[in-house]
């Protein structure tokens, strides 16, 4: 049986989970949200115009594979409070993430055609079909 080791009583082991989180992890957990109430919105704003370390926000970002879904809650308010560089890369990034989505569904759908030629059953579980699966886990279906 394995043992846990006991953490330190030490302070930073005491605080809320929150409390430790950088000022860019926090706007980071903001803004990646599918849904977002006008409240959390003006939070956000607050968050962009606060003085942050935008490199390492961005590299947050990456890291965590979230360009889109902060990108789409950031562009609701043009990106007020952001550095205009930083909106305007993001913004690329976002555009070029999703010719990339679209050229990887274009290469699904003529895959998927050609193995039901064959008579050749196929189910894809990553990319863009397992981002429309969880996008529509929250969403009603469109009629």
């Amino acid at each position: 049986m394995q043992r846990y080791r006991q953490s330190s009583p030490n302070l930073k082991n005491r605080l809320p989970f929150e409390a430790r989180l950088s000022p860019e992890m926090k706007l980071l957990l903001l803004a990646a949200r599918p849904f977002m109430t006008e409240a959390e919105g003006q939070e956000l704003r607050a968050g962009c115009a606060s003085g942050l370390d935008w490199k390492e926000f961005t590299a947050l970002i990456q890291r965590h594979r979230l360009l889109g879904l902060v990108f789409a809650n950031l562009k609701n308010f043009n990106g007020e409070g952001l550095p205009p560089r930083l909106y305007q890369y993001l913004r690329a990034q976002a555009k070029s993430n999703q010719r990339r989505e679209m050229s990887i569904s274009a290469e699904i759908i003529s895959l998927n055609q050609a193995l039901c030629a064959k008579d050749i059953r196929a189910i894809f579980l990553k990319g863009p079909i397992l981002s429309l699966q969880l996008w529509l886990v929250g969403h009603p279906p469109i009629a």
